[in-house]
């Protein structure tokens, strides 16, 4: 796979418009919850999805994420999009851990219930 900051995982790309890509990846366009389900059920570790709002808020919505991690900033807006946008629901989570860093980000992991 090349020289990868991922290491030697599989690789998944959500995409509606992507078509290719180089390397061992699968792109998924459609059926998203049942591929990801699937994946899920596969032998192994931990997926870790790396950005994408939309495609996180609807993975929340089907009870498809266990654990989410947030990263804030030092930095304050005046403007932007809502984190979450289009939750069907509260969704609760508990505070697993937190760690600070001296450039004033705060990373948060919470479990999902």
């Amino acid at each position: 796979m090349g020289n990868n900051t991922f290491g030697k995982k599989m690789h998944y790309v959500f995409s509606n418009t992507l078509k290719k890509t180089s390397g061992d990846t699968e792109i998924i366009s459609k059926d998203v919850s049942a591929h990801v389900k699937n994946i899920k059920a596969m032998k192994g570790k931990d997926i870790w999805l790396f950005g994408g709002a939309s495609l996180t808020t609807s993975l929340l919505n089907e009870g498809l994420v266990d654990e989410l991690s947030l990263a804030v900033h030092p930095v304050l807006l005046g403007g932007g999009k809502p984190l979450l946008q289009g939750l069907k629901g509260r969704i609760k989570t508990k505070l697993l851990d937190f760690k600070t860093y001296h450039t004033g980000l705060v990373s948060l992991s919470y479990q999902v219930l």
